[in-house]
């Protein structure tokens, strides 16, 4: 029973989307966008590995019904952001192949001495300073994969130390006009430039990376005793 209990659940939302964006007097076109819309997001709730078999069907549905052309798809689709991360990807690999994280690792606890507080303060540290500099994305790439051969090291759970250095990434990015595609888009929209985030948002993410830290020192003190 329980086994059926998301397919029935997924069908029905799916359903329901239809028949609301009917009610709401939709066109044709919309009410599909709508249905396709539903049935990915809800579909990565509930079978979250299966995300991309999701994507890949709407899309689909969209190209055959024609509410979506090839033209609009390369348009829209921020082919640049995929061709960077892609890039990424293969700068990370190589970094990986020549110990790069291995020698930044042993860099990071020769100058907190053994200090599992000093360590996880420098990592919090770089990744806020890596994601306002360049972005969130290369930022939690490279820290990531740093952290992940700290844990390896220590044989500790990643989970904890990867909550924490998202924490700090996440408000570093915040910090400057190019830690994120909103904070570029922002900065179009208002005509703000870099200055105006170093005046207004960057003392507010140091402000936040603060409490962050000593925020996760307090709930993980567990985990960090363990270090």
């Amino acid at each position: 029973m329980q086994k059926l209990l998301k397919p029935t659940a997924y069908i029905g939302a799916v359903i329901l989307a239809g028949i609301l964006s009917s009610a709401l007097g939709m066109s044709s076109a919309q009410t599909i966008s709508l249905v396709v819309f539903s049935g990915i997001i809800i579909g990565t709730l509930f079978y979250w590995r299966m995300r991309l078999a999701f994507a890949l069907t709407g899309l689909s549905i969209l190209f055959v019904t024609g509410v979506m052309n090839l033209q609009h798809f390369i348009e829209f689709a921020s082919l640049d952001i995929i061709v960077f991360l892609i890039g990424m990807m293969i700068v990370i690999g190589f970094l990986e192949e020549r110990r790069f994280f291995e020698a930044l690792l042993e860099r990071i606890m020769g100058f907190a001495k053994g200090s599992a507080v000093k360590t996880i303060s420098l990592l919090m540290l770089m990744a806020a300073l890596s994601a306002a500099l360049v972005d969130e994305v290369t930022s939690i790439l490279f820290i990531m994969a740093t952290a992940i051969h700290l844990a390896a090291c220590l044989n500790l759970s990643i989970v904890p130390l990867m909550m924490m250095l998202v924490f700090a990434t996440n408000i570093g990015s915040s910090a400057t006009v190019v830690g994120n595609p909103v904070g570029i888009m922002i900065a179009m929209k208002a005509k703000l430039t870099f200055m105006d985030f170093i005046r207004w948002a960057t003392p507010i993410a140091i402000i936040g990376l603060g409490l962050s830290v000593l925020l996760s020192f307090a709930y993980f003190k567990g985990y960090i005793k363990s270090m």
